[in-house]
């Protein structure tokens, strides 16, 4: 089996779980509408920049992850264990950028640049449903 079909089914895994809905979309694009920068800054942190008109948040990481071997051991005919193959290190850089525009220290519009800018995104309330409905 190659590493491909090996690694195939854990990527799209992850890549399923950073999928955006269109509501949780909206929801982050107008979660800091009206809010002051520090209310803004209670819920994702300082600026890297606020200056007059404009406020920039950052977000920027490179994960790595180390390759190696990936079991099992097979035993050979001498009696010794030999991997069976080896996958290589991967590096994966994320970065958001949330640029807001203020006016009297609020945010009336902000802009979101990035591969990873989910993290800025609100829980969205989950609905409650009723387990049974008596009629």
């Amino acid at each position: 089996m190659s590493v491909f079909k090996l690694l195939l089914p854990a990527t799209l895994f992850l890549t399923a779980c950073t999928v955006e809905t269109t509501e949780e979309k909206v929801a982050r694009l107008e979660q800091f509408q009206g809010k002051t920068v520090n209310e803004t800054i209670a819920i994702i942190g300082p600026p890297i920049l606020h200056e007059g008109n404009k406020a920039i948040w950052l977000f920027d990481q490179v994960q790595t992850t180390y390759g190696g071997y990936y079991d099992p051991y097979f035993p050979s005919l001498h009696g010794r264990r030999h991997r069976i193959g080896h996958f290589p290190t991967t590096s994966n850089h994320y970065n958001c950028k949330f640029t807001a525009e203020l006016k009297r220290n609020r945010i009336v519009a902000g802009k979101y640049e990035g591969n990873s800018c989910l993290r800025f995104a609100p829980r969205l309330p989950k609905e409650k449903t009723d387990a049974k409905k008596v009629t």
